[in-house]
């Protein structure tokens, strides 16, 4: 599934797409071994789902059914007193696992994974879809001091450093040719990270990292100072 590719209209089960759709389907397509991701409501109904191609497919059923299943689970785990409020929850079973991530006024996003998967579900990927699910919906972003992070298409020079980006969505002029700013920081980490200076938006820094996974993103560099 690239950033674009909609879900499968089997899956929707003749649902309307709606301003959560892209986003959904941006979230799941940023999962390597992701199989579907979900917003559900505070009584477990969905809102919105979407769902990767290919043989491996749970129904449309089948999604809210997770869904509605895994919002009740994470609501009473922050019921317990002796644990307090739970942000997210990552499980594995034999068959299938899943991050259930909380959101404002109950609702969640449920994401389905291929076993063995769980480890590729990026953070950035979640704080990305948290920000435009918020917004989309007019929330008040929750943790609004965290970075909000941006999937990125990056074209690379023979060396592997970055000479264009495009952020999706490109909300500010972050998407152009990219010229590296070089920084022995950010040197001998695991992630690929660079600090580049985009032409469209030479006043700010962005930070890009490439995940272990293969997918780019970037942040305004500022957050992370």
């Amino acid at each position: 599934m690239t950033l674009e590719e909609p879900c499968p209209p089997s899956v929707r089960d003749g649902q309307l797409r709606s301003g959560f759709t892209v986003i959904l389907e941006r979230l799941i397509a940023s999962c390597v071994g992701g199989v579907a991701a979900m917003l559900v409501d505070e009584e477990g109904e969905g809102v919105d789902l979407a769902a990767r191609s290919g043989p491996v497919r749970p129904t449309g059923f089948d999604i809210r059914v997770s869904g509605a299943h895994w919002q009740i689970v994470l609501r009473q785990a922050c019921e317990q007193p002796t644990l307090g409020p739970i942000g997210q929850l990552w499980i594995r079973t034999d068959h299938a696992e899943y991050v259930i991530h909380g959101m404002p006024y109950g609702y969640v996003v449920c994401i389905i994974c291929r076993p063995g998967a769980l480890d590729n579900v990026s953070y950035r990927a979640l704080r990305q879809a948290e920000v435009e699910l918020c917004r989309e919906a007019g929330w008040d972003l929750p943790r609004p001091h965290l970075p909000y992070w941006r999937r990125a298409r990056v074209k690379t020079n023979k060396k592997g450093l970055p000479t264009s980006i495009m952020v999706s969505p490109d909300e500010e002029g972050w998407s152009g040719p990219a010229t590296v700013i070089d920084d022995p920081s950010l040197a001998g980490r695991f992630e690929r990270t660079y600090r580049i200076s985009p032409v469209a938006r030479a006043d700010a820094e962005v930070l890009l990292v490439r995940e272990r996974t293969g997918f780019w993103y970037a942040t305004d560099a500022r957050l992370l100072d």
